[in-house]
């Protein structure tokens, strides 16, 4: 698999090539094929084109295996049509293969095609916002290792391929170490988007319950909560307020999230000056700016037993009943009950 070293010495800023040599640290099989037909068909010639590739990643589409034009038309049947199995000898797989380069172009790499994309949907970079560039649909990233491929390659989750139908990054990782499943693998090393979920090779003792946790919580984030407003947010506030370092333990904060009263410390103001209206202090005294909004808000959210968190909330439990789902390796005994 390409290990793209070319593009560590392309000329750039010192963020740049820092940002690039984060993200290709952890590139996965499903991006490196990506990735090496977006630098076959545009190759890069700074750090800052390499970075704009990197953030396009998620636009192209990956359709395998597909090794030939004929493949390529038989994957199309089977992916975008109702077309019966049994009929496809009817059709010229080959020019239907030549027929979808055309409406969708890209290149054969490997045994994939990959399209190129129709429509830029991610952020882009525009030599400035480095910092909100962030690599952060993914819940965990597991780098696996098998007696084939003793170095290892990269696992994203969650994988979505037995919903969409997409080539996923589980069945690409288990054809490049060349095994049948995880049970073959060691885990070499893990990662958790969650800040404060650490250590996550002594947390589990096979990689199987680690791929299937790591993908509970890769759909629950998807999901935000069915829509819950600020859902990552208010995800992160109950993590740091129940001092939570395990993975098993933050899948069941995740589900237990109306467990949790959860302020934006940007409402202080607001709250500071309804306090201050409703304690008939008249309203030319609070617009002359003789109260500290913010500071009030603060000491009446602290007064109700709210902490402030490090990600710009105030949390506290209430009295809903928290659901254990995962008793086994939890280590949250303290603030789960009132």
């Amino acid at each position: 698999m390409n290990d793209f070293k070319e593009l560590y010495s392309l000329p750039g800023t010192a963020e740049e090539k820092k940002w690039l040599a984060d993200r290709l640290e952890t590139l996965t099989v499903k991006e490196a094929l990506i990735l090496t037909a977006a630098q076959m068909r545009h190759p890069a010639d700074t750090a800052a084109d390499a970075v704009r590739q990197l953030c396009s990643l998620p636009d192209y589409t990956l359709i395998g295996p597909a090794k030939s034009y004929e493949e390529l038309g038989k994957r199309y049947l089977e992916k975008e049509t109702r077309f019966p199995r049994k009929l496809y000898e009817c059709a010229d797989l080959d020019k239907l293969g030549r027929w979808y380069e055309d409406t969708s172009p890209g290149l054969f790499v490997g045994d994939h095609y990959v399209a190129y994309p129709k429509g830029s949907l991610s952020p882009s970079y525009d030599g400035t916002n480095l910092a909100v560039l962030e690599d952060a649909d993914w819940s965990v990233k597991l780098k696996l290792a098998s007696d084939a491929v003793p170095e290892g390659v990269w696992l994203r989750l969650p994988d979505y391929e037995r919903v969409n139908g997409d080539v996923g990054e589980i069945s690409l990782a288990l054809e490049a170490l060349q095994v049948r499943n995880f049970v073959e693998c060691t885990l070499l090393e893990a990662r958790c988007i969650l800040l404060g979920i650490i250590n996550l090779t002594r947390q589990y003792d096979d990689v199987v319950s680690l791929i299937y946790d790591g993908q509970n919580l890769g759909v629950i984030l998807d999901e935000q909560g069915q829509g819950t407003p600020f859902f990552r947010e208010k995800v992160l506030a109950a993590l740091e307020y129940e001092g939570c370092r395990l993975l098993v333990d933050a899948l069941d904060i995740c589900q237990n999230l109306d467990c949790y009263d959860c302020i934006p410390t940007t409402d202080f103001a607001a709250l500071g000056k309804a306090q201050l209206q409703k304690s008939g202090v008249l309203e030319s005294i609070v617009e002359a700016g003789c109260f500290d909004l913010e500071k009030c808000g603060s000491l009446l959210m602290e007064d109700e037993g709210y902490i402030t968190t490090g990600n710009g909330y105030c949390i506290r439990r209430n009295e809903k009943p928290f659901q254990r789902l995962h008793e086994e390796g939890s280590t949250m005994t303290m603030t789960m009950t009132m």
